[in-house]
């Protein structure tokens, strides 16, 4: 009994994580795609539909427009995510502006006491002010650090990639951590000894593979951008409920004075 034991504890120790394995998945998947597109050449056809073009010329032109799509997305994406960023910015300046308005407003009318007797009216609007106002601080926190989290940068290395610290040949002619691994003697020579048409191909190559990584870094960011955005839309409903509590706080002392 404690034989079996001891095995079924070796075998869940040793099973790797539905994450991890998720993981090395699709760093297998990507070195098999890296591997295919290194040992794939294009037939050399004629295409006289398209002006007498070449393969490799219709796959330039289709890469290279793929590449210029999803690149668009995650900078829409960012520009999207920057716009609501300073929408809340300006919406924290005043919801903060009208508490600190409220809260001198409730000091003078001596609503702030360390022992605050609630059998007052003017006391309960104190705690609304003070509770609402902290939760929509609450709420717009978690809101602007998840969608910072969504945007910060990040890069889908393949694993082929990132093993290596230098070397002769760029793995990629458009990623510039890439570019930046090939010492720059080689980097020039890589253009300058290599034929026109043979370049073409490797960037025809890059395009397609970067496509891809570039969308799955766009698949990765809407989630956590999604979550930010209703979090922060969570945050505006409140302080739409929250200012006429504020207001009142700020004219009803004044009034009982």
């Amino acid at each position: 009994m404690s034989a079996r034991s001891d095995t079924n504890t070796n075998n869940t120790s040793t099973s790797p994580s539905p994450k991890r394995a998720a993981g090395d998945a699709l760093a297998a998947e990507q070195i098999r795609a890296v591997r295919a597109l290194a040992d794939w050449k294009p037939t050399g056809g004629k295409w006289a539909s398209l002006g007498n073009k070449t393969d490799l010329d219709v796959l330039y032109e289709l890469t290279e427009r793929s590449l210029k799509e999803v690149k668009a997305l995650t900078e829409h994406e960012d520009n999207k995510a920057q716009r609501i960023l300073t929408a809340m910015a300006f919406l924290a300046a005043v919801g903060g502006a009208i508490f600190a308005l409220a809260v001198r407003s409730l000091f003078d009318a001596h609503a702030i006491l360390p022992y605050v007797d609630l059998a007052l009216p003017i006391n309960w609007l104190a705690l609304f002010v003070y509770a609402g106002f902290g939760l929509y601080a609450v709420l717009l926190g978690i809101g602007a650090v998840t969608v910072l989290y969504a945007i910060m940068p990040r890069f889908a290395i393949p694993a082929d990639w990132s093993k290596e610290k230098r070397r002769d040949w760029p793995a990629s002619f458009l990623f510039a951590v890439e570019i930046l691994k090939v010492p720059y003697d080689k980097w020039v020579t890589a253009y300058t000894q290599t034929a026109a048409e043979n370049l073409r191909f490797e960037y025809v190559r890059n395009s397609i593979f970067e496509t891809y990584l570039v969308a799955q870094k766009v698949a990765v960011k809407l989630r956590p951008l999604g979550y930010g955005v209703r979090f922060l839309l969570a945050s505006i409903m409140l302080l739409v409920l929250w200012l006429p509590v504020a207001i009142l706080a700020i004219a009803v002392p004044t009034f009982a004075r």
